[in-house]
Formats: structure tokens, sequence, C-alpha cells
């Protein structure tokens, strides 16, 4: 994604998790208070990884250059209610945001260049299996 997009945005991060928050001229108020979270959450810390949120995805998708991996839809249903899938091409390993049926859908972990393991959350299941 391009840095300029994020200007107006601060980013907090917690022990596990960095928080996106649109950045004001009041924030400074605040600056001396213990702060647990704020705003919406954009990419989690796992060992080693970072896995960007599906709130993050789905706000922010649009402007993502790198990672991105379009599914056609029976890709999305086949991974929505398999948990993984095989792909066509081999990708490099680890967290692509999920691209199709118009809309972005949230994080699939590459393994071994060509296994797609879902990291949808159930409600996007749902949706996705409905359409």
């Amino acid at each position: 994604m391009a840095p300029a997009i994020f200007i107006p945005y601060l980013f907090f991060k917690t022990s596990r998790t960095y928080y996106i928050l649109r950045g004001n001229e009041k924030i400074g108020l605040i600056k001396d208070l213990k702060i647990q979270n704020a705003g919406l959450p954009a990419v989690r810390i796992l060992g080693r990884h970072l896995k960007p949120t599906t709130e993050f995805v789905q706000n922010f998708g649009i402007f993502a250059t790198q990672n991105v991996l379009n599914l056609h839809l029976n890709q999305l249903k086949d991974l929505a209610s398999l948990g993984e899938i095989s792909l066509d091409v081999k990708l490099r390993d680890g967290f692509h945001i999920l691209r199709g049926h118009d809309a972005f859908w949230g994080i699939g972990l590459v393994k071994e260049g060509t296994r797609l393991i879902s990291y949808l959350s159930n409600s996007v299941k749902k949706i996705i299996d409905s359409l």
C-alpha cells in the first residue's frame, strides 16, 4: 500500500495488535493516558508474522499493491467450506489478501506456494456460502 494513504492516521500498538485511528488536532489531549486499544484493529502479531485483520482488509484492501490474490467465486466457496484449497499458480508463502466477486473478503495463508489456507471469519464464510 502506498504510505501516503496513511498520512491522516495514527497507529497504536499493544502486545499483539496494531490499531489504526484517524488523527485529529485534539489527539495530544490523551498522550499521557495508558491506552489499551483504540480505533480499528489493523494487524495482529502472530509469532514472527504480521496478519492484517479482516476489517482492515475490507476497508483498505483496495489500496493494496502486493499479495492480493484474485479468486473465482467457486474458489472462494471451496475455500470457505473446506478451509483449504490448492492453487493453480505458485505464489510466495505468507498472508495474502483475498479478493473476488467484486469484494475484499479477508486473508488467506499461502504455504508451499500452492496451498491456500483460509483465515476467513465465520461471518464472512456465511456470506460467501450464500452467494
